[in-house]
């Protein structure tokens, strides 16, 4: 088997980009008259994805069986696309189903645009069953068919239409695709959780049973799944493109300093591929957030607040420049609201890929083959599935055959157990501090209405009287901001998950103390269930912060 990580030609020197994963599913009795038409439209549909997204890299995913699968690498090579083999039987098994084509294979498996390739698991008693039961080894066509459709939001099917209920056809896979996998094909962490669905490019394909000497009709084209339509297709492969084209931006020197909040470099060097991707998402997570963050700090709260003291002086001394004064502040605010939600809407969608590719991480380094994808952001169907299939494509390869449990203890364990406490801390005195000055400033608020009520009531001090009526409306006016900031930045929630996890991360603590390092099972049991503690905490804090209403304060 081929080690992704090990190539030079997909792994980059310093960057890496997430790849669109295109599945191939089809016939193998395709009439070989007709193959350079179907060849043809597998290029245009390459072409045509790779002008949708031109940052972004295709990887075809392929089981190299007869027919469709190898037609389909065949255009891959011609159009310079990496692909993939994921096997349904050892590869000497494999080709009993193919004696006569066994050189063809092999040359494609040999073919330096296959970056990887790999047996799918299968028991020494399923594979006694398989050499002898044909129904067993249509059963492991269709784990091959569910594996790819599993890890491609795009799936190509040469196939003729009609709706056999075959195990193993492609009648039944491309089912899979546009209505989901079946239980026993899929990872959830709810029975009744529903599967992604993906997009199907349908393109007609003839039999060698049916008549060859009728012209070939050549039909086409995109089938989304029920509730999903060809909007939320281009809005996937534009996240896609949009990631991609954003990490071309970042210097190599952030990318570094951003892996460095995974772990040390000579843990992320074990799952290269995986922790760069990581780094690229934490690093841009990281920019918008402080973009985000000072700019509502900065700038939108003292804004609002000079938009607050320019109405007072207007209604002290109702002068027509001093409303058009307050007119443009507030169309500059609400412009400068606007350009800067984007940013926080960036740093949301960076900051979950990066806490589930951080997860993924720490389970490769276990030897745990989970998909966080599986367990994360199942309440976001459309709008986050290109965060789950980014996470489904940065784990299609075999993790560590070793695990590392010292290192995932230290690097994550440890760490994330030592974050929460330290986050919790400084949450609680901020928010405290915040606080104060809230009810400072509405004390002075109601401070200065007593005496606006004393000055009008006894005619003294007239001069005042003016400042303390300011002071009366502006009072609370900063209160408000202040408290806005507050829930815009979710600071009591925060705090309150904080200090949840926390505990969660020392009874996890307290648990890996009474194991020993050769108890590799109940170690994995204890890192998958933080784990999934770990993508349930940052599913409701993305929750959370997409709840908080996006308007001016």
């Amino acid at each position: 088997m081929k080690d992704l990580t090990k190539e030079k030609d997909l792994k980059l020197p310093d960057k890496v980009f997430i790849h669109l994963v295109v599945g191939i599913t089809g016939h193998r009795d395709i009439i070989e008259k007709d193959k350079p038409l179907l060849k043809k439209s597998i290029l245009e549909l390459f072409r045509e994805l790779k002008k949708e997204c031109p940052y972004t890299p295709l990887l075809l995913l392929t089981p190299l069986a007869d027919g469709a699968d190898r037609l389909a690498a065949e255009a891959a090579i011609d159009e310079g696309i990496k692909y993939v083999v994921p096997l349904p039987l050892p590869k000497e098994e494999y080709e009993k189903d193919f004696p006569e084509t066994v050189a063809e294979f092999e040359n494609l498996l040999e073919n330096k645009n296959c970056i990887a390739s790999f047996e799918l698991p299968i028991s020494d008693k399923n594979l006694e069953l398989a050499k002898h039961d044909s129904s067993e080894r249509d059963k492991r066509y269709e784990l091959a068919g569910a594996f790819v459709v599993k890890y491609s939001p795009v799936l190509i099917a040469l196939w003729d239409g009609k709706e056999i209920d075959k195990t193993g056809g492609t009648s039944k896979i491309v089912g899979f695709q546009l209505k989901g996998l079946p239980e026993e094909y899929s990872t959830k962490s709810s029975s009744f959780d529903l599967s992604d669905k993906g997009i199907l490019y349908h393109i007609n394909t003839r039999r060698r049973s049916e008549d060859s000497s009728i012209p070939y009709k050549e039909e086409k084209g995109f089938k989304m799944p029920e509730g999903m339509d060809i909007k939320e297709k281009d809005y996937v492969f534009k996240k896609f493109n949009n990631f991609n084209e954003e990490i071309n931006l970042l210097s190599v020197k952030k990318i570094n300093e951003s892996r460095n909040d995974l772990a040390s470099p000579e843990i992320v060097s074990k799952e290269n591929f995986i922790s760069t991707i990581f780094a690229e998402a934490n690093a841009l997570a990281l920019y918008h957030q402080k973009i985000w963050r000072r700019s509502y700090k900065f700038l939108l709260l003292p804004l609002v607040g000079v938009i607050a003291i320019t109405f007072v002086l207007y209604t002290n001394f109702m002068a027509t420049y001093i409303l058009t004064i307050y007119l443009g502040f507030y169309i500059i605010a609400a412009g400068l609201f606007l350009y800067f939600h984007k940013h926080r809407e960036r740093y949301i969608d960076f900051r979950s890929l990066a806490e589930g590719l951080r997860v993924e991480f720490f389970l490769r380094l276990a030897g745990i083959r989970e998909d966080t994808a599986d367990f994360y952001l199942k309440k976001h169907d459309a709008e986050l599935q290109w965060v789950r299939e980014t996470l489904r494509s940065a784990n299609l390869f075999e993790p560590q055959k070793n695990p590392d449990f010292y290192s995932i203890k230290k690097e994550w364990i440890d760490e994330q157990a030592n974050y929460f406490n330290k986050r919790e801390y400084e949450e609680r005195k901020k928010l405290r501090k915040l606080r104060i000055i809230v009810i400072i400033l509405y004390s002075l608020g109601l401070l200065s209405t007593g005496f606006v009520i004393v000055l009008s009531m006894t005619h003294m001090f007239k001069p005042l009287l003016s400042l303390f009526i300011a002071l009366t409306v502006l009072m609370p006016v900063f209160a408000g901001l202040f408290g806005t900031y507050i829930q815009r930045m979710a600071l009591s929630e925060h705090q309150s998950e904080y200090i949840r996890m926390k505990g969660i991360y020392n009874k996890a603590i307290d648990k890996w103390k009474t194991t020993k390092e050769e108890e590799t099972q109940i170690r994995q049991k204890i890192i998958l269930d933080l784990a999934k503690e770990a993508l349930r905490e940052n599913a409701d804090w993305l929750l959370l912060h997409r709840k908080i209403p996006d308007k001016m304060p």
